[in-house]
């Protein structure tokens, strides 16, 4: 719905453009930014260019870098307040779109590599994380991770893909704290590892597999510290244990997203 109010009020701004004089740096008697507004950096090459309607910024405004390199691209509605943006690397590729409340991101974020292929999308309130976010394998876009915000905590399923789809984990948050069954599987779909989060500490038993399926270790924790640990079978290498999916640095949020 938000989107779609986007593209009506945009759609009015354009109208407006085709209206209004070309004159630069221009104020009225209020003081107010009227018309299209250009600044340089000190170098004289233009900073951004864009126009003003009654001191807010409407349509198309584009930002350079001091080489003179296209970096942003906002489009912004007639009620000065939603806008649409696209970023660029420094090679002229497209790196994230999205949406602008005021100042803060707000609805759907895209983000790109340098090959122009999505890796991730992120959903944003107001300039908090809200929703569904995911990220891609990039060579083929293939689902690799997705997370469940609300209000700007982790809240609900966070699952890990293999790049051949299966799953290699999942577990749940609730107030940004790991809660509830945690699972690991190979990417022949033999359960790895499973256990137990109570408000973001172990707590349970857990349990670990060989790759044919049989308990190799079982550890029991209360309230994040270790009870007992019992190995049953040790032909694998220490390596070869699970990290924690907590604990690992890969998983960790990015609330930037790029």
């Amino acid at each position: 719905m938000r989107i779609f109010i986007f593209y009506l009020l945009l759609f009015s701004s354009l109208t407006v453009f085709s209206q209004s004089s070309d004159t630069l740096n221009k104020t009225d008697s209020h003081g107010r930014k009227q018309g299209v507004w250009k600044k340089n950096y000190p170098n004289g090459v233009v900073r951004y260019r864009g126009r003003f309607v009654d001191d807010k910024p409407v349509g198309e405004f584009r930002y350079f870098n001091e080489e003179g390199k296209l970096k942003t691209v906002i489009i912004h509605a007639l009620d000065g307040e939603h806008s649409f943006t696209r970023m660029y690397d420094d090679l002229g590729g497209l790196q994230a779109t999205g949406y602008f409340l005021g100042q803060k991101k707000d609805s759907l974020w895209t983000m790109f590599d340098a090959s122009g292929h999505k890796i991730a999308e992120e959903q944003y309130k107001n300039g908090i994380p809200e929703g569904r976010w995911a990220a891609y394998f990039a060579a083929d876009s293939v689902t690799a991770q997705i997370q469940m915000w609300k209000a700007g905590s982790r809240n609900g399923l966070y699952r890990e893909f293999f790049q051949t789809g299966s799953v290699k984990f999942e577990m749940n948050y609730a107030d940004d704290k790991a809660q509830g069954v945690v699972q690991g599987w190979l990417p022949e779909g033999i359960l790895q590892f499973k256990g137990n989060y109570n408000n973001g500490k172990k707590d349970g038993e857990w349990l670990f597999y060989t790759i044919d399926g049989k308990l190799k270790k079982k550890e029991v924790y209360q309230n994040g510290a270790i009870l007992t640990a019992e190995t049953y079978i040790k032909d694998e290498t220490e390596e070869a244990v699970p990290i924690d999916p907590v604990n690992d640095p890969a998983n960790q949020p990015n609330p930037e997203g790029y």
